[in-house]
């Protein structure tokens, strides 16, 4: 009589083992681990969010046409579900963005443009392969045409001011040329005469309507990807708190029109060479000679560690009054305040 009982607590633990193990093959094939279960994490993929109506620079994106949309939830679904290199964007974009859009604004150029150095270098002072720099991109004879100075001591197109002022000459004009903003993007990636190319060719002056190679055809629908998880990134899964955001450091201008060696100028000044070469990109030798005999600009770091009390830029001496954009306010619905006329 008292081995029934054994028996029945023993049928009844290998029947929990049982559906233990359903329970952890089945969650295993859904990409959902059994600790996850534990901690109450629902890991779940869905069509990223796309709103209804959405416009570039203040001209409407047809997303009624259906390879419109579809580029476009392409480029929604690569960069909501690369969280790493999205949330790296984000976490340079509070360092770049104030100073980027207060350029923009200040020379008339709609705001948008703003992410065109994330789908370009992501904020990456990396040489691509065809030998384009900076954070725009710029191509060494096009910076020069317009009014860079590229060396072998000095490389402008590193500077984020002056790299952002060229990039907005090009996209005036490629604008007063193609008679949209939308068809300057267009022409930033794929060239002035490639895109009038393709305007002349097929009769089309809409950059929807207009046949291009891939990388040119996706290019607006990168743009516009970054420009909705930007606005509403709490939509596409992305958290981030103040603390989470890269700044600038405290910083002040320094011209410098001598034959200078920059180890000891950076030791004159209390610096690293380390941290000046990481913060003046476009310092290209150990030594400066002066070559174009215009000088250059050196920011000189007066606080090497971050303030997380203060906002990016606040400290630095820029060209542009900044004192009109608003920064980024991670608790509210949009991650970037927009509120500049």
């Amino acid at each position: 009589m008292q081995k029934q009982p054994i028996l029945w607590a023993l049928g009844l633990l290998l029947v929990g083992f049982a559906i233990g193990f359903l329970i952890s093959s089945q969650t295993s094939q859904r990409g959902v681990s059994t600790r996850d279960l534990n901690l109450g994490i629902r890991h779940h993929v869905s069509a990223p969010y796309i709103p209804n109506h959405l416009d570039f620079a203040g001209e409407p994106v047809p997303l009624n046409i259906p390879d419109v949309r579809e580029r476009l939830e392409r480029e929604l679904l690569i960069n909501a579900y690369w969280e790493s290199n999205t949330m790296r964007m984000m976490k340079l974009a509070n360092r770049w963005f104030p100073l980027i859009d207060s350029l923009l604004r200040a020379n008339q150029v709609p705001s948008d443009f703003k992410y065109l150095p994330i789908v370009e270098s992501r904020f990456s002072n990396e040489i691509s392969a065809r030998g384009a720099a900076g954070f725009w991109h710029l191509m060494p004879a096009t910076a020069r045409e317009l009014g860079l100075t590229v060396n072998d001591e000095m490389d402008e197109r590193y500077h984020p001011v002056l790299s952002t002022l060229a990039a907005i000459k090009f996209l005036k004009k490629a604008k007063e040329m193609f008679g949209s903003w939308t068809m300057a993007a267009g022409a930033y990636n794929r060239g002035m005469n490639g895109l009038r190319r393709a305007v002349n060719h097929q009769k089309q002056n809409n950059y929807h309507d207009i046949k291009l190679n891939d990388e040119s055809a996706r290019y607006l629908s990168r743009i516009l990807a970054f420009k909705i998880i930007f606005s509403e990134p709490k939509k596409q899964g992305f958290y981030l708190k103040s603390s989470d955001l890269y700044r600038l450091p405290q910083m002040k201008e320094e011209f410098v029109d001598r034959p200078t060696d920059w180890v000891r100028f950076s030791r004159s000044h209390g610096l690293s060479y380390k941290h000046l070469r990481i913060w003046n990109p476009w310092i290209q030798d150990k030594r400066f000679r002066d070559i174009s005999g215009k000088g250059i600009t050196v920011w000189v770091l007066t606080e090497p560690q971050f303030s997380n009390s203060s906002k990016p830029w606040d400290s630095v001496t820029s060209p542009v009054d900044t004192s009109g954009i608003e920064f980024w306010d991670p608790w509210s619905d949009s991650l970037y305040i927009d509120r500049v006329e």
